[in-house]
């Protein structure tokens, strides 16, 4: 059988030149090989991150379950080769077919098999070993993080090979910066929601949706895996990606198909990616710190005041929205769906074709909050409203209510009902 060189490139990383960049690293990944002798090639391999070498550990379970033979050729222990080592991901192997095998790499740059919640104890006792003299709510904080982002990979991580999800932890010294990914190659999270709501138009609008409180794939019953009891409140991915920008001041990446939806301290938004991952992994970046006196204590919100207001906002939310239909209305907050910069005209049409215009065909009210949103320019406002203006006409002024609009978005707005109401 010939044998097919899969040769990983000088720099496999997310980061490049300063920025994030996922489409380069997914364009190596070729998932549709099967029954063929693989060589991966790390020799050329010298500029490299840890997170992005654990998604080539699934790469290689994947491969070996399409009964492909894998095979490898070294760098000695230099680049690539010397990191693939030092978290223990040369024993694929043996973590694959032995169910009570894991990793054994180094400890500051762990590699964990996750098979079922039962591996949490594992994961979150290499937490506790980065964060050995930090306040006690700091590690809370990040221990929920991790929970339930590992709850979620074996929610819609499940796959028919019961191929295993992974964590993979590095701390970078020189930043003081703990860096964390969380990755599967299930369902997808697209594939996941649409067990239970209508299908989304592509990846991005996904991952968008189920950041909201209460949105989970789980409630469906008509599948019937592991994974597809009711059996989740939909709350995980909201309080996680809070407690990260509001709590943790942190980054998060969160990856499925096509789509990316990346949250940090100042915003959240979404894009639809070159190049598709077939599961999901979420990346974490915190920057770590200690409580240096009492008073950056004091400033720093317990956890369980955190978890309490999130968990009351949720609550309003989700009321907000039941209430919403039994009104016959239907809500749209900006920053959820377009982030503090509302800018992108095509999502703004995708948005306004798939939820606007069949709301008012439906003879629903549109309520649309600007919370939080510091910008949003003529094009993008102008593509998500003037159709829905003129199918109203005059009764648009009644049916369409905006509120926490700052002046320059409520002046923009005024100006397009004048233009499109005859």
């Amino acid at each position: 059988m010939a044998q097919r060189i899969i040769v990983i490139p000088n720099s496999f990383n997310f980061q490049q030149e300063g920025y994030y960049d996922f489409s380069s690293v997914l364009s190596f990944f070729n998932w549709k090989i099967s029954d063929e002798v693989i060589l991966l090639d790390f020799i050329r391999c010298e500029n490299a991150n840890y997170q992005a070498l654990s998604l080539i550990v699934l790469y290689v379970w994947h491969l070996e379950q399409n009964r492909c033979t894998v095979e490898f050729k070294w760098n000695g222990d230099k680049g690539a080769t010397q990191m693939w080592k030092r978290m223990g991901a040369i024993e694929w192997s043996e973590v694959l077919h032995q169910e009570l095998q894991n990793f054994k790499g180094h400890d500051t740059k762990p590699l964990i098999a996750i098979r079922s919640t039962a591996d949490l104890p594992l994961v979150q006792a290499k937490l506790e070993k980065y964060l050995q003299g930090f306040d006690v709510e700091y590690l809370n904080t990040l221990r929920y993080i991790l929970s339930e982002l590992v709850y979620n990979t074996r929610e819609h991580g499940w796959n028919e090979q019961d191929i295993p999800s992974l964590v993979q932890f590095n701390w970078y010294a020189n930043k003081n910066e703990l860096h964390f990914i969380v990755a599967d190659i299930g369902q997808g999270i697209k594939a996941h929601l649409e067990q239970t709501y209508p299908a989304f138009e592509d990846d991005a609008t996904a991952l968008r949706f189920a950041v909201l409180p209460e949105t989970s794939g789980t409630f469906a019953k008509a599948k019937q895996n592991p994974y597809g009891q009711i059996n989740n409140a939909g709350m995980g991915l909201f309080l996680s990606h809070n407690l990260i920008w509001r709590q943790l001041k942190a980054e998060m990446y969160l990856v499925s198909g096509n789509g990316l939806v990346h949250v940090s301290p100042t915003d959240l938004t979404s894009k639809q990616l070159s190049n598709a991952f077939p599961g999901t992994f979420i990346l974490v970046k915190v920057q770590l710190h200690k409580f240096e006196n009492e008073q950056d204590k004091q400033n720093w919100q317990s956890y369980h005041e955190v978890m309490s207001q999130l968990r009351a906002e949720a609550k309003a939310a989700v009321d907000k929205r039941e209430k919403a239909k039994e009104e016959n209305i239907f809500n749209l907050s900006i920053y959820n769906f377009f982030g503090n910069y509302a800018e992108d005209k095509e999502a703004a049409i995708k948005f306004r074709d798939r939820h606007l215009i069949p709301a008012i065909k439906e003879g629903k009210s549109i309520r649309v909050d600007f919370s939080d949103v510091q910008q949003a320019p003529h094009s993008f406002l102008n593509a998500l409203f003037a159709t829905p203006i003129k199918m109203l006409g005059l009764e648009a002024y009644r049916k369409i209510r905006l509120y926490n609009a700052n002046a320059d978005i409520r002046e923009t707005i005024d100006f397009i009902f004048e233009d499109h109401i005859e």
